[in-house]
């Protein structure tokens, strides 16, 4: 028997991650794969100023609007000076360009994320879906601190990845976001580091945070005018880094992940303490205490013995103690769900032969173009390599589109580097026209 319709809701499942519905999504979106592309928010909360005063900016950055940026000249001319929120956007904006090179780009928005995140919705629309990863810049507290001796993730953390699962609903949407600046609970308050929470308590293998900063007393100054006194922190060089490494290596990487190839940092800091004037040298952290950090998904600045110049990150954990517990894992499986859905969009519309359950010669069809389809582009730029150790296809052959008009489809990767297989489910309706 001959059906036809069209594939307009795919659905990823991930374990217990639910990532994708197309149904509400506009005809001219672009399936990206590129993990290249970048984005940097900017919270006003907190800041006394005001956008509307500075009109180029505001024309700019206002009301929901966000701008791909390709030098610091530009983004000059669209208005982030010095005078805005500190700043603290002029300077991760420069950070970007000296570490990634003038031939990236980066998609900057400027907005008060106090009672929503939906900037974040509309700088994935406004790049047409494009954008890999994320980092925000905060005044908000990153946790809460419920006595002397506990802290907890502030209201802003769980809120925020309740908006990322929100976003993953829909394949090209789903990011990944590192979060810098805030710190504790109240203005001016020292914190001691021991104390602060384990962030796999959130479950979000979309979110993580970064601490610490160059040691500079221009950052200082920075720091002391905003209303928390908090770091300005380094989101600009870590965003340079996830823009230039491919999406299999980790922002911790020695070989790959220097943040000071300019040599233009002396030392570094985590940018607070237990006291109000404490900014913590990275040089005076023990091991113990790093070990205890990382541990809770922290990722901070360090420095290598027989590396003089250089500086490090300590790893690229998200917050969870799930299967997709790194950055550079959660960059490979969102570039493989892309390509997967890339792969079946030319199914749209198709005309298919079935009697009662999918043909083997469809389910080999949808199979071939899917796994022809990863094999091809599923790659690590400098090797031809795959992004991963193996990968499997497979269409489910109990799928019977006479019953529920849809066809389903699952694959397991192997990431790079491991044994254990991660399984991803895809599920695709067909609406029938009568």
């Amino acid at each position: 028997m001959r059906r036809s319709g069209a594939l307009h809701c795919p659905l990823f499942i991930m374990k217990n991650f639910s990532v994708g519905t197309l149904s509400e999504l506009s005809d001219d979106i672009r399936v990206s794969a590129d993990e290249s592309v970048s984005a940097m928010l900017f919270d006003l909360y907190g800041w006394e100023g005001s956008l509307d005063d500075y009109p180029p900016a505001a024309d700019n950055f206002g009301k929901g609007k966000v701008m791909k940026l390709s030098s610091l000249e530009e983004a000059v001319a669209a208005g982030i000076t010095t005078d805005i929120l500190y700043g603290v956007p002029y300077y991760h904006i420069k950070c970007f360009f000296d570490l990634a090179g003038s031939d990236a780009g980066v998609y900057v928005a400027i907005a008060d994320c106090h009672s929503d995140f939906s900037i974040l919705d509309d700088i994935a629309r406004l790049s047409g879906y494009t954008v890999f990863q994320a980092g925000i810049w905060t005044e908000q507290p990153l946790w809460t601190q419920t006595d002397e001796s506990a802290c907890t993730p502030s209201p802003f953390l769980t809120a925020l990845a309740a908006h990322l699962q929100k976003m993953s609903e829909a394949v090209v949407s789903d990011i990944s976001v590192v979060v810098s600046g805030g710190r504790g609970e109240e203005s001016g308050s020292g914190t001691d580091l021991t104390v602060l929470p384990d962030l796999t308590s959130l479950r979000q293998p979309r979110l993580s945070v970064v601490l610490g900063q160059p040691t500079s007393d221009d950052l200082h100054t920075m720091q002391h005018a905003t209303s928390r006194l908090t770091p300005p922190g380094m989101i600009g060089r870590v965003m340079a880094l996830l823009t230039l490494l491919p999406a299999e290596d980790s922002i911790g990487s020695v070989m790959k992940g220097d943040l000071n190839k300019a040599e233009d940092i002396d030392d570094a800091e985590i940018g607070f303490g237990k006291t109000s004037d404490d900014y913590t040298p990275v040089g005076d952290i023990t091991d113990n205490l790093y070990r205890s950090l990382a541990e809770k998904a922290y990722i901070m600045p360090l420095r290598y013995d027989g590396i003089e110049t250089g500086l490090f990150l300590s790893g690229d954990p998200t917050a969870t103690r799930g299967d997709v517990n790194t950055i550079s894992l959660a960059r490979v499986l969102r570039k493989a769900k892309r390509i997967v859905l890339q792969a079946l969009l030319p199914y749209i519309n198709a005309d298919w032969h079935a009697n009662g359950g999918l043909s083997k010669a469809a389910q080999a069809e949808i199979n071939g173009a899917v796994s022809e389809s990863l094999a091809a582009r599923l790659l690590c730029a400098d090797k031809g390599t795959l992004q991963a150790e193996s990968i499997t296809v497979t269409v489910d052959p109990s799928t019977t589109l006479l019953s529920d008009d849809g066809i389903s489809l699952s694959f397991a990767i192997i990431p790079l580097g491991q044994e254990k297989e991660i399984h991803l489910r895809e599920r695709s309706e067909f609406p029938i026209d009568n």
